[in-house]
């Protein structure tokens, strides 16, 4: 039987194959302390035999002579019969070291070989344990998606954010309902079970009239720990469900910048902000309103115009009523509320972006920049139609009043007015 390695792949196929090495022979070489490891492999190679290197042979006679346990590898990737025969030699020699971690051996035929040898040393009253195949390490925690998924964000700033977690029965949802002015306003986590994430954000988009895509979970992790922030400084407690939340969600990350200011850098922006007026004609944005109490301010000194007696006639009244407009509208305005809606911009452009609808994501994102930025009101038409069609509302209710004798006034939203 051959001792050696196969010929190497394409060798000459019609070259007899190497002669056997007979097992006895080597192995009194590799005991006979005089010989070389170099010797014996040209020794091998001289009886037409195929040689072990030389390195090999030193680590199997340790093994074989001295039963040390690191030539385990070498003796475990010997020709199966000459390692039988080793393992034999070993097992009658007591190296039970060596045995043991041939029989660790990933080669399951030098293992199995190495266990039935331990079993005849334990049959002779050696005290020998046979390794047991380690277990199969637990399955760690499946990965986290790259993404979440959000809302639009609505006139008044909230929007909702979405986490999927693995585990806890196939899966559950994270949902967190965050405001820009105030901060968080809900957490929960929420098993999916057989409705699935999918039908989920489906139902929102439906029922709420928003638009719903991925963003880079970083960022909306980020989002959160800026909710928080908010809720710190105006002192309101945090939802009851966030603490079961924040376990799942794991450690905090800060703030980021939303990913839709990169789309803000285009060539034609100023072009896209004379425009920045269509955007009130989205879905998403056309219910944006100002904020409640600028309405009512703005109401009310609408009224006092329309029944004050001080005008000389209607084209004055008139122009007293849109002066008294442009001055609210600059009044609201303000460097902080500017920010604050350009980032709302923002985050509706990456969502349009990733919905396919790449030429409104460009308009929400220049206008957005043309928000935060030093640009007057004037250029920004946005700025204006947000009031105007308020105002439009307005005269539209008040000469339904007129008409009809009814003294309750509501804001677009539904709210009396005083």
């Amino acid at each position: 039987m051959s001792t050696g390695q196969p010929p190497p792949p394409g060798g000459d196929a019609s070259a007899p194959a190497p002669a056997p090495f007979p097992e006895d022979e080597l192995l009194a070489l590799l005991r006979d302390a005089s010989v070389s490891p170099e010797a014996i492999a040209a020794e091998m190679e001289d009886a037409g035999a195929a040689p072990l290197d030389a390195g090999v042979l030193a680590v199997v006679r340790a093994a074989l002579v001295q039963g040390d346990a690191a030539g385990a590898d070498a003796v475990a990737g010997l020709a199966a019969p000459l390692r039988a025969r080793v393992l034999r030699e070993a097992a009658a020699a007591r190296h039970s070291a060596l045995l043991v971690e041939v029989a660790r051996s990933a080669d399951k035929a030098a293992a199995k070989e190495a266990k039935r040898a331990i079993h005849l040393l334990r049959a002779r009253g050696v005290a020998v344990e046979v390794p047991r195949a380690e277990p199969a390490p637990a399955p760690g925690p499946a990965p986290e998606p790259a993404t979440a998924w959000a809302s639009s964000p609505d006139g008044y700033g909230d929007r909702i954010l979405f986490f999927p977690v693995s585990g806890r029965g196939g899966g559950s949802l994270v949902q967190v309902v965050i405001s820009d002015e105030e901060g968080m306003r809900e957490a929960q986590l929420v098993p999916l079970g057989k409705r699935g994430f999918r039908r989920v954000l489906d139902e929102l988009a439906a029922t709420r009239m928003v638009l719903v895509g991925e963003v880079p979970r970083s960022w909306a992790r980020g989002a959160v720990t800026a909710a928080l922030d908010l809720n710190a400084r105006g002192s309101r407690p945090v939802p009851e469900g966030w603490n079961e939340v924040a376990v799942v969600l794991g450690p905090s990350v800060a703030p980021q910048p939303s990913p839709g200011r990169a789309l803000a850098q285009d060539a034609e922006a100023a072009a896209l902000v004379s425009r920045s007026a269509e955007l009130l004609d989205l879905s998403e944005v056309a219910p944006w309103i100002p904020g409640e109490e600028e309405l009512r301010a703005l109401s009310l000194r609408l009224d006092e115009i329309s029944v004050s007696p001080l005008y000389l006639d209607e084209a004055q009244r008139e122009a007293s009523g849109r002066s008294a407009v442009v001055d609210a509208i600059r009044a609201y305005w303000t460097a902080e509320r500017r920010w604050r809606v350009a980032g709302r911009l923002f985050e509706l452009a990456w969502l349009l972006r990733g919905a396919g609808r790449g030429d409104q994501a460009r308009l929400a994102a220049a206008t957005g920049a043309a928000m935060e930025s030093d640009a007057p009101l004037e250029s920004v038409p946005f700025c204006y139609a947000l009031f105007e069609k308020v105002v439009r509302f307005l005269r539209r209710d008040r000469r339904n009043r007129e008409e009809t004798g009814d003294a309750t006034r509501r804001s677009p939203g539904g709210i009396i007015l005083p």
